[in-house]
């Protein structure tokens, strides 16, 4: 059943949606990443979210039919989601890394990046890079004691250009997933319906999300819409190009460290990712006969009107 069936008030059920997540009062107030509205200033989380209306739709006090409301509900779940973090589109990857802190300090857990060429990343990568993709650590800390307590090696897979797999967000994402958050009962996952220029995830308990999902559905469509993807494999792989492979070495003067974590090594994914390739271009050519079949048909049809004005 989803929450519109069990709350008359729209902001109510998004506040309850929340809670479901697990997220007490402060914590939605907190939320502050796509809104400049205060959270500490209001006595209450529809408050709050009240006043991020007001600020996103620019009609301070305005009286919502309660239809509209409903529809607003999805994109305030997606901008005001307490542990999510966002990407600009053209930000290097390793930024998932350094920005997933935002929801994992929730869950006691905080994140570092290095660079398997000891450089900074944040001044070696301000943005993107034209270079194949560098080989870097994620890093896993105690969020308290700053004592680290994982860390894995990681290069993005190579594809169609070099641009597209540094900026390879979904990347770093599931390598996260894969190798630090699986045996800790938290996950990465993607927000969905307005992304816009950029991608935005947030950081979530796998226990929970499991019960929701069999409760409400995959995707978590408490307001009607999906909520969340948590599958992020096959984005991760969508412009995956074996032929733009190059040596570490050869590139960066130093070979990758053991054990990296590269997502072309497992057989499983690349046969998804095969799959998914060749139904999408089934579909492509589906379509493509779709729009010939039907520009001929018009054309006989002209041709046919034509004779017919011709024989009388």
């Amino acid at each position: 059943m989803r929450l519109r069936a069990e709350y008359d008030d729209p902001l109510e059920a998004l506040v309850a949606g929340f809670g479901l997540f697990g997220y007490d009062d402060e914590t939605i107030r907190a939320s502050d990443e796509n809104t400049t509205v205060d959270g500490a200033a209001y006595e209450t989380d529809e408050a709050y979210v009240r006043a991020h209306l007001d600020e996103v739709w620019g009609h301070p006090g305005k009286e919502y039919p309660a239809e509209e409301l409903w529809e607003k509900v999805p994109q305030l779940a997606y901008d005001l989601f307490p542990t999510a973090f966002t990407l600009d589109w053209k930000w290097h990857t390793f930024r998932v890394a350094t920005l997933a802190e935002r929801g994992l300090e929730h869950y006691g857990y905080a994140t570092d990046v290095e660079f398997v060429t000891e450089e900074n990343a944040t001044s070696k990568y301000p943005s993107l890079s034209t270079a194949h993709p560098e080989a870097f650590y994620v890093l896993l800390k105690d969020a308290t004691t700053g004592d680290e307590l994982d860390r894995v090696a990681f290069r993005p897979p190579p594809a169609i250009t070099d641009r597209d797999a540094v900026m390879n967000h979904y990347a770093t994402a599931f390598a996260m997933n894969e190798r630090l958050l699986k045996n800790r009962d938290v996950e990465i996952v993607e927000l969905v319906g307005y992304p816009g220029d950029h991608t935005k995830f947030a950081v979530v308990e796998t226990e929970r999300l499991d019960e929701l999902e069999e409760e409400y559905g995959d995707g978590c469509p408490l307001f009607g819409q999906e909520l969340m993807n948590r599958d992020l494999a096959l984005d991760a792989l969508a412009l995956y190009d074996p032929e733009n492979a190059s040596s570490h070495e050869d590139e960066f003067g130093v070979p990758e460290p053991d054990a990296t974590f590269k997502l072309e090594d497992d057989a499983s994914l690349l046969e998804r990712h095969r799959q998914w390739k060749a139904e999408k271009e089934r579909l492509q050519r589906k379509r493509a006969r779709a729009r010939r079949d039907s520009q001929e048909s018009g054309a006989f049809s002209r041709l046919f009107d034509r004779l017919r004005e011709l024989l009388g």
